[in-house]
Order: C-alpha cells, then structure tokens, then sequence
C-alpha cells in the first residue's frame, strides 16, 4: 500500500514537473521568436534611412490588455495562451468559432501580428488622435509581413479568423457618434474595459488589409510602403456574407 502511493505521488509530481517545463519552454519559445521578429522590424526601418530608431525590447508577459507597450521603455508585452483567464480563453474560442480556432486566432494575431504593430506604434505621432494612429500602426504591420517571405500565407491564414471574429463582436459605437471619435473619446477607458477595444482593433486591421486602406495610410510613410510582393489578400466572408469594414471615420 505504502509503496502504491509512493508511486502515485513520484507519478503526480513528474507530471507537475513535465507541465512546468512545457510551459517554460513556450516561455522562452514566444520571447526568442518575438524578439526576433521586432529586431527584424528595427532592421527594416533603419534600412529606410530612420538610423535612429532605437531597439524595442520583448517581454513575455500576460497582461489584461494582451500585447502592451510601454512607449518610455520602448518594451513590448507578449501573453502566453495558458496564462489568460479562462473567461478570456473561452471568449477567444467563442468569437472565433471553436476551440482550436480560437487558439490559432490568438497565436497568429496577438502573438505574432500585434507583435509588430506595437512596434509600429512607435512610428506613429503618440498624440491624442488614437483612431489614426491605430490605423497607421496596422497599416505598417501589414506592410510589413506583405514584404516577409511567408508574409501573404501568414496574412491569408490569420484573415477569415479575424473576419470571424470581428462578426461576432459587438458594434460598441452609439448611434449619435462616429467611430473616430468615440474611440479617441473613449480610449483612455479601454484598458479597464478591453473588449470595446477589440472590435476597433479588428475594425483596423480589417481595413489595413483592403488595399484602398493600406495605400492611403502608407503615403505618410512612403519609405516604409515599398512595393509589395503579393496582392493584399481580399475580405473574406462570415457565414457567407461579404464583410468589408467601411473606411469612414
């Protein structure tokens, strides 16, 4: 008996030591390749004639808003899936359509492409109009992995999840209002309610993605634009309906 719960209890706590070094290695994983990916950002900006533009730190962190920057410290916060709450980790799978493609929505779009807008939002003006400088951070991160090798497959798989997902998120924009100015309103509020957030975070990138939106915010940064290497891919649909974020302000 006494050996059976002996070997019960050395069973549990490999097991216990097994998941903490799974989630140790994504850790370290996550920081290696995001960090990679913002250097290469740094790389190409530089290329562009910004000599200036200093390093942006990585740092693996689950915080409520998901990605965070710190503009001071030039340091970008990353979140591991199995650190988020579980409401949130459901809401991801909810608004996705299913489980796994909520996970694969969060590693491509939270872990992966808002990685670099981030970045990119250290490009922008970081004064009170939020909306625009929302707008021009995706447009760059766009820009970005269009010119990436794997850039238009990354891009074609991270689409219909972002169309999904922005189908089945709430319009948050009162009736008497325009979105830009509710959200520059409103965006001091949004780390305390970050759901509002989200769907102007997938408004924009839905809108960086059309090639209309992508080209019109460039022209700020036309030593950025650079000719792309693939079409921007097109909108897809949800359920079967056509969704075309409108470009209006």
């Amino acid at each position: 008996m006494h050996l059976l719960l002996i070997l019960m209890m050395a069973s549990m706590c490999g097991g216990a030591v097994a998941a903490h070094d799974r989630e140790a290695h994504a850790k370290e994983a996550l920081q290696t390749n995001a960090q990679a990916r913002v250097d290469d950002f740094v790389a190409e900006v530089r290329a562009t004639g910004l000599s200036t533009f200093a390093p942006i730190a990585v740092g693996v962190r689950t915080t409520p808003d998901l990605t965070h920057l710190d503009r001071e410290r030039r340091t970008i916060l990353v979140p591991l899936w199995h650190e988020l709450a579980p409401t949130t980790r459901v809401l991801f799978a909810q608004r996705a359509g299913g489980e796994q493609a909520g996970h694969r929505m969060f590693e491509l779009l939270v872990q992966q492409f808002l990685v670099i807008q981030q970045a990119a939002f250290l490009l922008t003006s970081g004064g009170t109009d939020h909306y625009h400088d929302e707008a021009e951070a995706n447009a760059l991160a766009v820009a970005y992995w269009m010119r990436q090798p794997e850039g238009h497959a990354f891009l074609s798989d991270m689409l219909p999840l972002v169309v999904q997902t922005f189908g089945h998120t709430p319009d948050p924009v009162p009736d008497e209002t325009t979105p830009s100015a509710y959200f520059n309103r409103e965006h001091a509020t949004f780390r305390r309610e970050p759901m509002p957030y989200g769907w102007f975070r997938l408004r924009s990138i839905l809108n960086a993605l059309d090639t209309r939106a992508g080209l019109a915010v460039l022209v700020g940064h036309p030593q950025l634009s650079g000719p792309a290497t693939q079409a921007a891919p097109s909108i897809a649909t949800v359920d079967g309906v056509a969704v075309t974020p409108d470009m209006q302000p």
